[in-house]
């Protein structure tokens, strides 16, 4: 089984490999490029769920694919903290963010 993933990895990311080579990028830039895209993805949207008032690190599941397409429109369209406390303060407002 193990034989068999490897294989079909090989299959996939050989084509990719020779690509990176014949271009002169190897793992270091590749890695390095990779980093730059978490840490470019990752820190402005670890600010907007935290000044939202969710988790600061709710923003890391930004970073996984298909997961970071349900968090969003949870979080655009699901009352936000700082909604649910504004309505603790002042139950008979109706202020809705849309």
């Amino acid at each position: 089984m193990l034989n068999q993933l490897h294989d079909f990895l090989h299959q996939i990311l050989s084509p990719l490999e020779e690509w990176l080579v014949s271009n002169g990028l190897g793992f270091p830039e590749v890695s390095t490029v990779l980093f730059l895209l978490v840490v470019c993805i990752s820190i402005p949207w670890i600010n907007i769920f935290r000044r939202a008032g969710y988790p600061a690190s709710a923003g890391y599941l930004m970073l996984i694919p298909i997961v970071n397409i349900y968090v969003f429109f949870r979080f655009a369209f699901s009352m936000w903290p700082i909604e649910r406390e504004l309505r603790k303060l002042d139950p008979s407002s109706t202020w809705r963010s849309f």
